[in-house]
């Protein structure tokens, strides 16, 4: 959980504070994303998120002749965090907040929208 706080951290240097050229070992970067990932890969089983996705994958629609459907993919980069679902072609990005996530995802989300 700690290297996932610190993930969020350091993309948030690297996102907002550039101008402050701090330099990260490649070795801390190396291990946060290993820790994002292997939590993310943990919700590959979760029934909820196999719902939204089905869910999702039935969007489809016409908006001013232009037909659109939701291609949702899960564990998609975003920026440089995964985000749990994302539509590349409409650039929709979706996390889930479960209580079971380590941490929240308020920092990362208000630098994504940006």
């Amino acid at each position: 959980v700690p290297l996932m706080k610190l993930f969020d951290v350091l993309c948030a240097i690297e996102l907002e504070h550039k101008h402050l050229n701090v330099a990260v070992p490649a070795a801390w970067k190396a291990a946060c994303d290993d820790a994002d990932r292997f939590e993310m890969d943990k919700l590959e089983s979760s029934r909820l998120h196999n719902e939204i996705v089905m869910r999702f994958d039935h969007l489809r629609g016409v908006t001013q002749g232009l037909r659109w459907q939701l291609r949702m993919q899960r564990n998609k980069q975003c920026g440089p965090y995964r985000v749990d679902m994302l539509d590349e072609d409409t650039k929709i990005a979706l996390d889930i907040e479960t209580i079971v996530w380590p941490n929240n995802r308020t920092m990362k989300h208000r630098l994504i929208s940006d």
